[in-house]
């Protein structure tokens, strides 16, 4: 299976004692939390039962146990300036692919990166791109631009767009809202929002469960053009549970135990 922040165990079986007899028999067998693998998978047995070791002949059919990357999606946020003006820093969010719940960074897992933009400084739109080796640690990584767009002077832009209660747009799972806020070249600006680039509302979007959510954002301000719009990507990643087992063992031919957690 792919990553996901836990370590990666299977059951297995012993058959072909006959007359009911036992002996303990257990899977020892795991590869993880991280990627790793294939190995093949282990186990004992234990000949404290009603079973003798020499009146049987044990054959093996053993699984693999095999951790892959996990894949994520890093976009490059848009973002503008007006002509004349220092660029902005540029941004990239890593979120899932497709809102696959497969996919995508866990718990605080980070990547590595750079973000930077095509050449030019005229009024226009320029692609910004994020950039990074494909493969990092537990993840395979594809890469996603954006666009950055030079204004005329005296024109208005948006300036930011941020998670409340986020490191920018991107935050861990907590169970609370949170909304989306934004600022302007010119004070005073209203906002408006959109969930798929052609729908627009002034009500200001929230967030609270776990995925990667695309959100654009234009700025309105008495005599100025409406702002060309800005996507932001929201990621709010899953928030990692711990689930501890305890160890277990059977006598062969017996029925389970209780597994205890």
């Amino acid at each position: 299976r792919q990553y996901n922040g836990q370590k990666l165990t299977a059951a297995g079986s012993i058959e072909g004692f006959v007359n009911n007899e036992t002996a303990t028999f257990a899977v020892t067998g795991e590869v993880g939390p991280g990627v790793g693998g294939p190995v093949e998978n282990t186990y004992s047995i234990v000949w404290n039962g009603t079973a003798k070791e020499t009146n049987y002949t044990v054959s093996e059919n053993l699984g693999t146990l095999q951790i892959t990357r996990r894949s994520v999606l890093l976009i490059a946020n848009d973002a503008q300036k007006i002509y004349g003006d220092e660029d902005p820093e540029f941004i990239a969010i890593p979120g899932r692919i497709d809102d696959n719940e497969d996919t995508g960074l866990i718990g605080e897992d980070a990547l590595e990166y750079t973000v930077s933009r095509e050449a030019g400084e005229n009024a226009g739109s320029y692609v910004i791109t994020a950039s990074g080796k494909e493969d990092q640690g537990n993840y395979h990584v594809t890469y996603a631009p954006g666009t950055f767009t030079i204004v005329n002077s005296g024109e208005n832009i948006v300036t930011g767009v941020n998670l409340a209660g986020a490191q920018g747009t991107t935050k861990m799972y907590d169970g609370t809202a949170s909304t989306i806020t934004a600022t302007a070249a010119v004070a005073g600006s209203t906002f408006e929002y959109s969930l798929d680039g052609s729908t627009w509302t002034s009500e200001v979007p929230s967030f609270t469960n776990a995925g990667t959510y695309p959100v654009w954002v234009r700025a309105n301000a008495a005599n100025y053009d409406t702002t060309p719009a800005v996507r932001a990507t929201v990621t709010i990643t899953p928030a990692p549970v711990t689930i501890t087992v305890a160890d277990a063992n059977k006598v062969a031919g017996q029925a389970d135990p209780v597994f205890l957690g």
